[in-house]
Order: structure tokens, then sequence, then C-alpha cells
């Protein structure tokens, strides 16, 4: 497993809506993260508290997480959803079909088309009455960061992971699963999606991770890159 790589950032607080908020502390510290990665913190980061009264007007520290995705498996990805691949014709109804929350509503599938828009990202969405299913068109490979649904308002930062997905299969999300993305290197890719027709109107609960943490992440596939 490759390491994830954590940078402290400064830079000036222009126009810069998502990034008000200032972290401030010297003092750092070694965490373990999941999968095997580590990263080093200010200690305060934790603190609610402390992350809505520390204001910095001119000049702000963030951190920067670097996420390498794993090749998505059904055993990997279970604690998030499923991995649909294909199956034979005739084949029996069981288990490993998509297991489906659409009683809510009227569900709505549909194509839609998305341009390049990098690889980093500040927010993490979930819906808290359907589940969600996400497949690429012409086999395109694509990228998702996930999280455990949990009862709290935010996420656990230090669990969000990030998953490779090839163009053969999709994936179904859990009711509740934190998930940002799609993301993806080519200049536009389509995607079929299953979710309900109000969904991103009524059941679309996103977290602000740079207000709310001070956290930002980058998806970093290729070594280049990293």
């Amino acid at each position: 497993m490759r390491s994830c790589l954590l940078r402290k950032t400064e830079f000036q607080c222009e126009s810069v809506y998502s990034r008000r908020y200032a972290k401030r502390g010297t003092g750092e510290s070694e965490v373990s993260l999941g999968l095997g990665c580590e990263k080093r913190l200010c200690p305060q980061l934790s603190d609610p508290s402390y992350i809505s009264n520390a204001r910095m007007p001119l000049m702000e520290t963030y951190l920067m997480l670097k996420l390498h995705p794993q090749p998505i498996t059904p055993e990997a990805f279970a604690p998030f959803g499923q991995v649909i691949f294909a199956t034979e014709d005739g084949t029996a109804y069981d288990s490993n079909d998509a297991q489906l929350q659409l009683q809510n509503g009227t569900p709505r599938f549909y194509i839609m088309r998305l341009p390049f828009r990098g690889l980093k990202f500040d927010r993490i969405t979930r819906h808290h009455q359907v589940t969600q299913c996400l497949g690429s068109l012409a086999g395109n490979e694509w990228f998702i960061a996930v999280a455990p649904s949990s009862q709290e308002p935010a996420p656990d930062w230090e669990k969000i992971t990030a998953f490779q997905i090839p163009g053969n299969c999709f994936i179904k999300l859990n009711v509740g699963t934190w998930h940002a993305g799609p993301y993806f290197e080519q200049p536009e890719v389509e995607f079929y999606n299953l979710e309900l027709s109000n969904t991103n109107i009524v059941d679309h609960d996103t977290c602000n991770l740079f207000e709310t943490f001070g956290v930002e992440y980058e998806i970093i596939y290729n070594l280049s890159n990293a």
C-alpha cells in the first residue's frame, strides 16, 4: 500500500470563500490513518471549539491530504456499498445483485455528462433516503472518495478513502454513505445514475470539510503527480 502524504500549505487569503477560516498552532503530532497511511497535523484540529474560534484575516494554514486510490473490490468496498460486475444471462437474483432502496420517492435513472473538474475536493455528501448507483459509459476509469455512514453531522475525516473504478462495473452506495465524486482524468465522462427524482433537491446533505476540519483532499493516481 502506498503511503498518503500530508503537507501543510500557507497562502494569502484573498477572496477564496471556502478558505476563510484559519487553523493556528505550531505543535504537531503523528497519528495513524487507515489503510496503512500516516499524516501529520496540528493537534488542535480535532477540537470543534478551537476550529470555530480561530480566524486569521490574512494568512491561513490548512492540511492537504493526498489519497492514493485502491482498486475496487467487493470486499474492500463493502463498508460503503456494493460493486456490481457482469454475470451470465439467466443467473438468478441473489445478494450479489444491487440491494436497492428506492421506496421513498420516484426513481430516476439517467445519464449525466460531467466535465473534468480536477481531482481535489473539500466537500463530501450523503443521501439519507436512497441508495445511489453510479457507473461510467464507454469503459472509462474513474475515482470516488467515500467515508462510512454515521449518525454524526460530519464524517470521520480520518476514514475518508478513495477507490479506482474500472469501466466494466458500477457501484451502489449504501444509504448514508459519504461520497465525493465521480472524479476522472479524461476531459469529459458520461455516467449513468440511479437515485430519486428529487435527491439533489431535498436529500443532499453536504459537509464542508475545509470549514469543519481544516482539511482538503487530492486524489493522486499517477506517481509522477505525488
